[in-house]
C-alpha cells in the first residue's frame, strides 16, 4: 500500500494491535462517494465490519445497503471512495484559548468499493457474518429470506489509509489536560 507520511509524525500511529483496537472500538464508518452527476462528494454513515491482517496491513471493510439508491447508482459509475472512522473522548481546556483541544483518533484512508455479487452468496454472506460479528452479535447468524434477498453487502478494499493519535487514552486524565477543575463556591 502507497504511504504519505503525515505531517506531525508524532502522532501518526502505525502499531497493527493498536490500529485494530480502533478498529474494534468504533462502529461506524463515513464512506465519500464522488457524484460526478453533480459535482460533490456524497457520505454516508454507515456500521461496519471488516478484516485486518496485521502482518501485511490489509484492510477490507464490509458494509450492507438496500440493493438501490444513490450510494450504489453512484458506485456504478465510479468505485473510488474515501472513508474516515473517528473517536473522540474530551475537550482539551486550558488557561488559553490557543492551546484547546480535541482528543481524538482517526482513521483516513482510500479504496475501491465493489458490490459483492457471487452467485452462490458464500461471500455475501460472510461479509454480513463479519459485520454481525463485530457488533456483537455471534451466534445464530441466520438471516430471513425476504431482508437477505433486499440487502446488498459492500466490500471497500483499502489501499492506503493513516492513523492519527491526538492525545493517547492511555495517558492518565491529570497529565492529559483533560481534569476539568471544579466551580469555585
Amino acid at each position: 500500500m502507497a504511504h504519505r507520511p503525515m505531517r506531525i509524525r508524532n502522532r501518526e500511529l502505525t502499531d497493527p494491535a493498536a490500529i485494530n483496537r480502533i478498529l474494534l472500538a468504533n462502529h461506524i464508518i463515513r464512506i465519500a462517494f464522488y457524484d460526478e452527476d453533480i459535482g460533490f462528494p456524497y457520505i454516508v454513515p454507515i456500521n461496519y465490519g471488516y478484516e485486518y491482517d496485521l502482518e501485511s496491513g490489509k484492510l477490507v471493510f464490509y458494509v450492507h445497503c438496500a440493493k438501490d439508491g444513490r450510494k450504489l447508482d453512484i458506485l456504478r459509475r465510479n468505485n473510488r471512495v474515501a472513508f474516515e472512522i473517528d473517536e473522540s473522548w474530551g475537550l482539551r481546556q486550558t488557561e488559553s484559548a490557543c492551546q484547546w483541544g480535541q482528543n481524538f483518533n482517526s482513521i483516513v484512508g482510500e479504496g475501491y468499493i465493489s458490490i459483492i455479487d457471487d452467485e452462490k452468496e458464500v461471500e455475501k454472506k460472510r461479509g454480513l457474518d463479519i459485520i454481525m460479528v463485530k457488533h456483537g452479535r455471534f451466534h445464530d447468524l441466520n438471516y430471513s429470506k425476504e431482508s437477505y434477498k433486499r440487502t446488498a453487502v459492500l466490500k471497500l478494499e483499502v489501499e492506503r489509509f493513516t492513523v492519527k493519535v491526538y492525545r493517547d487514552r492511555t495517558v492518565p486524565a491529570e497529565e492529559s489536560g483533560l481534569m476539568v477543575q471544579p466551580a469555585k463556591k
